[in-house]
């Protein structure tokens, strides 16, 4: 699917949602199937080329904290190396 140029707001979509050629409310630029309706089909259309992208889900765990634990298992294997010479 192509996105149109020319671009709509999601208030000007609303206003012209259900029209049809020759109405009022009618916008061209809402009709994005070009079939002379603004329904649930162009709906899907505005969504998919208007909807801002996907984010990834904050990270959990930082750097800091990766680290934090590859020192712990150091100083654990150092201890234990300490103490088997014993």
């Amino acid at each position: 699917m192509v996105c149109p140029s020319t671009l709509i707001t999601k208030e000007e979509f609303d206003r012209a949602y259900g029209s049809k050629t020759g109405d009022s409310n009618y916008d061209i630029r809402a009709d994005m199937n070009k079939d002379g309706v603004v329904d649930w089909h162009d709906f899907t259309m505005f969504a998919a080329c208007y909807s801002p992208p996907a984010t990834p889900p904050p990270s959990t765990s930082t750097d800091k904290d990766k680290l934090t634990i590859v020192i712990i298992v150091i100083i654990i294997v150092l201890v234990g190396i300490f103490l088997l010479k014993k």
